[in-house]
């Protein structure tokens, strides 16, 4: 009877002891859910293509391209000369000989000239395109704190519908599996002030 006691006793006394315990909270949903996400769109090819400093980039390579044109005109017209001379000359002669040598080795100078002078144009090119690349993303990064936006998507439209048809299977699979976003209205999108912060950025 005292063993009963006794264990009726612990049973009661570690009952009290569990009410005791601090329960654990259940949080009510939303009570303490995680705000949600801010999120923007920008169509980056537009606001590449836009852009004041791409127009200044595009006539500067024009220029450059009109000056190599007519250099190699003038370089083309020299080799040309003195491929004249050379033709006026009897050959197996030692004056005609020198003059060949002399043609080669212009005609030589002017293709290196060439593929050193494009050499030079593309790597300008890509250094102007990523440059700008930079300026504009980091217009996207201000526009986005600016209104409080913790992410931003690539949002390109499509090419022309003539473009996609005439495009084969696997050219429209690797288009659509390109694109980022699906669907985004109006007030998410920030193309236009992305584009007017890297303009105003200069």
């Amino acid at each position: 009877m005292k063993t009963l006691t006794l264990l009726l006793a612990a049973a009661v006394l570690a009952l009290g002891l569990l009410q005791l315990r601090p329960q654990p909270v259940v949080a009510q949903a939303g009570s303490s859910a995680t705000p949600a996400a801010g999120v923007g769109v920008v169509d980056l090819q537009a606001v590449l293509d836009g852009s004041d400093r791409f127009k200044q980039m595009q006539e500067a390579r024009q220029a450059r391209q009109q000056r190599f044109a007519e250099e190699m005109q003038r370089r083309q017209g020299e080799v040309k000369g003195v491929q004249n001379q050379l033709d006026a000359l009897g050959p197996a002669t030692p004056a005609w000989e020198a003059k060949r040598r002399e043609v080669l080795e212009m005609a030589a100078n002017l293709q290196a000239y060439e593929q050193i002078s494009k050499q030079i144009e593309g790597t300008d090119q890509s250094r102007e395109f990523l440059d700008l690349y930079e300026r504009a993303t980091a217009a996207v990064a201000a526009v986005a704190e600016d209104r409080g936006l913790d992410l931003v998507l690539e949002s390109s439209d499509l090419p022309e519908m003539e473009q996609l048809v005439r495009a084969d299977r696997n050219q429209i699979t690797a288009i659509l599996q390109n694109r980022k976003v699906l669907y985004s209205s109006d007030k998410v999108d920030l193309t236009q002030a992305v584009l007017l912060r890297l303009n105003a950025n200069g």
